[in-house]
């Protein structure tokens, strides 16, 4: 669940998204009776999207380094 929380907030996006894949995959393939073609597609997505910049924008990940980078320049 925290992986999803940061995964929707955009904190620590790359590597929530890569416990998101894990967990989430593992979890479908463990429970063969819950099939759903839309669990796939979320498994197939949080593939990839832990592949791109996926928090790049519009994210806390971005926030913190524009606020690091003004404080930065700032001195």
């Amino acid at each position: 669940r925290l992986s999803a929380v940061c995964v929707c907030v955009g904190l620590c996006t790359r590597s929530a998204t890569v416990v998101l894949f894990a967990t989430f995959t593992y979890l479908f393939i463990l429970c063969e009776s819950n099939h759903n073609n839309h669990y796939i597609l979320i498994c197939h997505v949080t593939a990839l999207a832990s592949l791109t910049e996926w928090g790049q924008y519009a994210s806390l990940d971005h926030l913190i380094s524009v606020y690091r980078h003004r404080r930065n320049s700032a001195s």
